[in-house]
């Protein structure tokens, strides 16, 4: 999305100084820094807004749909965010007495310079800035965005279809001092305004990761107190269950070997479940004598496993 300066990125060559045959002024003006090229440049959302292919009628050769992909890709490149391709301002304005444009490359990034890339020259005119100078003879002027064009081959495709062109060649000579001085172009926002917007973004940008990350930085505490928690827990569990066996074990081997300590006492009345609970709750219990039988002490010892009956 082409919203702010930085959100143009620059060819190697923007700010080429070689100037057109014939003439002794460098191909970008000396009064206009990247700044107000962007100011421009941006400017032309208006211009790419009102494109649509339907509007054109370029539909019947293989040219007019290389055409369409370009301005549809550039349109993507000036409203929408995340896409494939970045513009670039590969070369300031130039030809300013006799077609005044920029170029603009479209590419992926750091790749303006192959064959690929697709440029764009960004047609602009110019207005007087009545005020800045004086009323009758002002000596700069403003440039503005009018028209995006495309070539394939010879054939030159243009969006708008038509647009006004101004300060071409022959309205210059009527103006005090500019035969040989290039248009400057002032901004209708200053400079400072445009950096401190550049400045603002970067700091929300600055702003946005940081909390991103601290964000981030939660949830991975939060996550990784979660699985201290269930490690923790599926430990106590592990206890837990392993206690159950060992006291199910136990229960198991001392039931055995009650049972064959018993076979072996002759004339003891039956030893009950309430006898067994209370033997292995205080390791004694008393055995009633009941029918003839005579009953005792009977006694467990866990440590040694082993038992021990006393006779009343």
């Amino acid at each position: 999305m082409i919203t702010l300066p930085g959100d143009i990125k620059t060819g190697d060559t923007w700010d080429s100084r070689v100037p057109p045959a014939g003439e002794d002024y460098a191909s970008l003006d000396s009064n206009m820094d990247f700044d107000e090229h962007a100011r421009i440049v941006i400017a032309a959302r208006s211009l790419i807004a009102s494109y649509a292919a339907k509007h054109t009628g370029w539909k019947t050769s293989t040219d007019d749909v290389f055409a369409i992909t370009a301005f549809d890709h550039l349109k993507d490149c000036y409203e929408k965010t995340g896409g494939s391709y970045v513009l670039y301002l590969t070369k300031g304005i130039h030809q300013p007495r006799s077609n005044p444009h920029l170029t603009l490359t479209l590419a992926e990034p750091g790749k303006h310079k192959l064959s690929g890339a697709r440029k764009f020259y960004l047609n602009v005119t110019a207005t007087l800035a009545r005020g800045e100078v004086g009323e009758a003879h002002p000596t700069a002027f403003v440039w503005e965005p009018v028209q995006l064009t495309y070539a394939v081959k010879d054939k030159i495709y243009k969006w708008p279809l038509a647009a006004p062109l101004s300060m071409k060649k022959g309205d210059w000579s009527g103006l005090p001092g500019q035969r040989r001085q290039r248009a400057g172009s002032i901004s209708s926002a200053t400079h400072t305004e445009r950096k401190q917007a550049i400045e603002e973004q970067k700091a929300a940008e600055a702003e946005r990761k940081r909390q991103e990350n601290e964000k981030r930085r939660l949830e991975l505490e939060e996550a990784e107190r979660k699985r201290k928690a269930q490690a923790e827990a599926e430990t106590r569990e592990k206890a837990r269950q392993e206690e159950i066996k060992r006291h199910q074990s136990l229960a198991t081997d001392r039931g055995k070997l009650l049972s064959e300590f018993l076979s072996k006492q002759k004339g003891l009345p039956k030893v009950l479940k309430k006898h067994k609970d209370a033997l292995w709750k205080n390791g004694s219990v008393q055995i009633e004598d009941k029918g003839g039988l005579k009953g005792g002490t009977l006694t467990w010892t866990a440590t040694t496993k082993t038992f021990g009956l006393t006779r009343n």
